[in-house]
């Protein structure tokens, strides 16, 4: 097979996937947030937070097969 192994372009677009998610969670949040919590980055540190372990999953799954 040649090009980018299968396991790595998914990679890749998963990443590119939870950076517009990010993204997109920020700029509807960012104002609601702040008058909720204090704090504009309070939806995207908890959506952070979610991202990492979905991405500790997905590479311990990776070395399961």
């Amino acid at each position: 097979m040649k090009g980018i192994p299968i396991t790595a372009a998914i990679f890749l677009l998963l990443s590119a996937l939870l950076a517009f998610g990010a993204l997109m969670i920020y700029s509807a949040s960012a104002s609601g947030a702040r008058e909720a919590y204090g704090d504009s980055l309070y939806y995207l540190k908890r959506q952070g937070l979610w991202m990492g372990v979905g991405l500790l999953v997905f590479l311990l799954a990776r070395r399961w097969d």
